[in-house]
């Protein structure tokens, strides 16, 4: 990803070490975004204490150069009934910051958030998209404009929809996390997110034909036209204009085959990509669930200590056993379009 001519305002506010890899953020909130619970990580990285963070709404750690159009798509996954993964910047008590990526699904009654450390590539020039919207929201943009202009800029770096820059965002997160901690890659997230990868560079080569034939298509229409005005017909020209025209109709009827069955632009390896996407996602956010799980079942130390409650480890649950299964039908759905 590029995002050139972008400033980025973000640069001053710097890793301070304040979250570690190691940790993972969790906070619940009712239906209305009010802090309902959370684990100790998510206390101390926000500096407040619980007195000041239970009963107040979620947006007390809201950073307010965070721009406004990544709330709006957010929201509009969320009131969807559907998960969103999503870079923040937060604000602590003291006025400094922390980023995080963070992953904010709906569950019975509220919202559940499950954040880790963000270090990828692709954070940093999120930054750079952030900061060249944040500029012009401060010259007037909506929220509705400002998401408009973040998926505009997403799609010109080859991501189809906001759900393809997710899914490749908490896979590349996940990897960098996991070279930090110098540990393995989950097998089955390490595989996804690299045949994610290759999808979306293949499905980009393939637009770029279509394209590119779709433009030729009018030649021999054209040399035809030349040939009545040059020559008597069934001259050379006309000849040419004939064997070209047979030739870009056996290689456009090849390159058919590779869109999807109603004959959309849509290739059919974005297609598959669809399905591998929502299989990283959801395979991604089950690892990280399980990992804070079994956290959770630590014995309580000074920075360990998970303020839980029975409504939210019973949503905590369900949210795994859910993203487990569904990445299975994912999955399942695009291996079934590979063979056809």
């Amino acid at each position: 990803m590029t995002f050139q001519h972008s400033t980025s305002t973000f640069q001053s506010h710097l890793d301070d070490g304040r979250l570690g890899f190691d940790e993972l953020l969790f906070s619940a909130t009712d239906e209305h975004g009010i802090i309902a619970g959370g684990n100790d990580v998510f206390q101390r990285v926000s500096g407040f204490e619980w007195d000041a963070l239970l009963g107040a709404s979620h947006n007390v750690v809201r950073h307010p150069e965070m721009p406004k159009g990544v709330f709006h798509i957010l929201w509009k996954h969320l009131q969807q009934g559907e998960s969103a993964g999503v870079y923040i910047l937060n604000q602590c008590e003291n006025g400094k910051s922390y980023w995080v990526y963070a992953i904010i699904s709906p569950v019975e009654n509220g919202y559940l958030s499950i954040g880790l450390k963000p270090s990828s590539a692709l954070f940093d020039k999120t930054r750079e998209l952030y900061a060249r919207v944040l500029e012009q929201e401060h010259e007037g943009l909506s929220a509705e404009e400002s998401a408009e202009l973040i998926l505009a800029s997403l799609k010109t770096e080859g991501f189809d929809d906001y759900e393809s820059f997710s899914s490749h965002a908490i896979g590349q997160e996940i990897s960098a996390r996991d070279v930090a901690l110098s540990r393995s890659s989950s097998k089955l997230t390490f595989a996804l997110e690299a045949m994610s990868r290759q999808l979306l560079e293949l499905s980009d080569e393939q637009k770029k034909l279509f394209d590119f034939f779709d433009a030729i298509r009018g030649i021999p229409s054209n040399m035809r036209i030349v040939a009545s005005r040059l020559e008597p017909a069934g001259g050379p020209i006309s000849a040419i204009s004939q064997n070209y025209r047979l030739m870009s109709d056996e290689v456009q009827g090849h390159l058919d085959g590779f869109r999807n069955e109603k004959g959309a632009k849509r290739t059919v390896s974005s297609e598959v990509s669809v399905q591998v996407d929502a299989a990283l996602f959801l395979a991604a956010v089950a690892e990280l669930l399980k990992e804070l799980q079994t956290q959770c079942d630590r014995p309580h130390s000074e920075t360990r200590v998970f303020n839980d409650s029975v409504f939210e480890g019973e949503n905590r649950e369900k949210l795994l056993q859910s993203y487990a299964t569904e990445s299975g039908k994912a999955i399942k759905e695009a291996s079934i379009k590979v063979l056809g």
